[in-house]
């Protein structure tokens, strides 16, 4: 279910993001495409990785995966959110 949930939760926001770039006549370009799609990977692979750590009672684990896998993370969002503004 909850993979579901997420599912609705991301097609709601591309939909939200398309609808926009539209209304505001916003192209982006090429290469603004891939880097989301890697941002949304690297943040979807935190959040797993911090979650099931956390369910298999290694909290260490969990902590040092999302400093390792969550910076990169952060970084690739910031750098498309900067393409956006």
């Amino acid at each position: 279910m909850e993979k579901f949930i997420y599912g609705v939760i991301l097609g709601s926001g591309g939909m939200a993001l398309w609808n926009w770039m539209q209304a505001e006549n916003i192209s982006a370009a090429w290469y603004t495409w891939p880097l989301m799609a890697l941002a949304l990977a690297l943040c979807t692979l935190t959040i797993h990785h911090f979650l099931a750590s956390h369910a298999e009672l290694e909290p260490k684990a969990a902590w040092v995966g999302l400093a390792i896998i969550g910076v990169p993370a952060v970084l690739v969002s910031s750098l498309v959110v900067s393409f956006f503004i």
